[in-house]
């Protein structure tokens, strides 16, 4: 919610007109990811939020003319709270602080420059002492690095110019196809036009803001210090995107030279923020597979464990599948104590079922999300055994697994 009315607000600082400003605003109000993740206790909202936050505060207290002391104050506050709730802000952070350092620094007075010192100083020592507290311990987590090996451009053996391209490829595609979908390519054109016919006295900057931001986390990346894994990840490359894309829109319109271009450019980013809304509405009505990170997975599992309760006979062998195993150790609350599942970052769900399935004498019981149904279903009958669904809740399945009898 705070997002919202600070993207307004850059987009002023960085002179965009009335007309793009509402238009970014309605996007963000509509982008599914900004919506989810602003109800999920997780810091990529807050990525995304310290990407506006900070290079709004730094423009208006070190960028603009009349320097704003309380934006230099605010600022100050802000870069020493940051490395505590994010991880993905580093990097716009590092950006804007870049940035002050070449064009801001020479040219401001001696009480602002000590102020720009203040906030760099607040912003090192408070990372350095996140950083020894808290991140080197998570960044060295040998279980992290094996539950994300496939996602590590360090360890693939390729040449550090290597991973930076396949990481900087990486960045790109995966951001835009995490904010936009399939439709990513028509907003990434609409995105550039948006950025190279932005208003020129700030069209630097953002173009600084967006391209360093991506060197440093492809940097970071390409020594497996950040993950680009999914679009998650990127959140706090969305705003920028935001702004560009209106700009772009409005541009466009006016080019074509239509009638109420303006409007025009303004109803469009209405009705695409209406719509990302209804198909978020939708994931939650209709019982269709949801896409992870960007709709509500939506999965009974308390009521599914309370009918497995009432229908698995004590002592026969239950197995829960591997993403439904973290909602299970929740609900279970000691109902079906016999039942195995994966510990976090498990990497061995097949041995595990395998294993399982060989202690069956009779017959099992399974708890099965429904994106799993289908390659679960196919590998519990390659391995001679049959299944039927006994109960259903809203994204899983009670699964009765029996031996198949043999056909002679």
């Amino acid at each position: 919610l705070a997002l919202l009315p600070a993207l307004a607000q850059l987009g002023t600082a960085l002179g965009a007109g009335a007309l793009t400003v509402v238009a970014a605003v309605w996007l963000g109000a509509g982008l599914t990811p900004l919506v989810y993740y602003s109800r999920e206790l997780k810091p990529y909202g807050v990525d995304a939020f310290l990407a506006v936050l900070v290079p709004l505060l730094a423009v208006r207290g070190f960028g603009l003319a009349a320097p704003d002391g309380i934006a230099r104050w605010a600022l100050m506050a802000t870069l020493a709270i940051a490395p505590w709730v994010s991880f993905g802000a580093l990097f716009p952070i590092l950006a804007v602080l870049a940035w002050g350092w070449l064009v801001w620094w020479p040219r401001v007075d001696a009480t602002v420059r000590r102020d720009w010192l203040v906030a760099n100083v607040a912003f090192a020592v408070s990372f350095a002492v996140a950083y020894v507290l808290i991140v080197s311990a998570q960044a060295s987590d040998p279980g992290i690095h094996e539950y994300w090996r496939e996602s590590l451009f360090a360890a693939t053996g390729l040449s550090l110019p290597r991973r930076l391209l396949v990481a900087t490829q990486t960045f790109f595609s995966v951001s835009f196809e995490y904010f936009f979908l399939a439709s990513w390519p028509v907003f990434a054109v609409v995105a550039v036009v948006g950025a190279l016919t932005w208003p020129r006295p700030q069209r630097g900057f953002l173009l600084w803001l967006y391209g360093a931001t991506a060197a440093f986390a492809v940097g970071a990346a390409a020594f497996d210090r950040y993950l680009l894994a999914h679009g998650r990840f990127l959140l706090f490359s969305a705003p920028l995107v935001l702004l560009w894309v209106a700009s772009g829109l409005v541009t466009i319109a006016r080019w074509l030279r239509l009638r109420a271009a303006p409007e025009l450019a303004l109803a469009i980013c209405m009705a695409l923020g209406t719509y990302w809304t209804l198909a978020a509405i939708r994931s939650r009505i209709e019982p269709s597979p949801t896409i992870h990170f960007r709709y509500d997975v939506l999965q009974d599992m308390d009521a599914i464990v309370a009918q497995a309760t009432t229908m698995v006979p004590v002592g026969e062998p239950v197995l829960i599948s591997d993403y439904a195993g973290e909602p299970f150790r929740f609900y279970a609350r000691k109902r079906l104590p016999q039942a195995r599942y994966c510990e976090p970052r498990c990497r061995h769900f097949g041995e595990l079922t395998t294993e399982w399935l060989g202690q069956i004498t009779d017959r099992g019981w399974m708890i099965v999300t429904d994106e799993e149904s289908t390659g679960l279903g196919g590998f519990i009958d390659g391995k001679g055994f049959a299944h039927r669904t006994r109960r259903r809740t809203r994204g899983l399945a009670l699964w009765e697994v029996t031996r198949r009898r043999p056909a002679f």
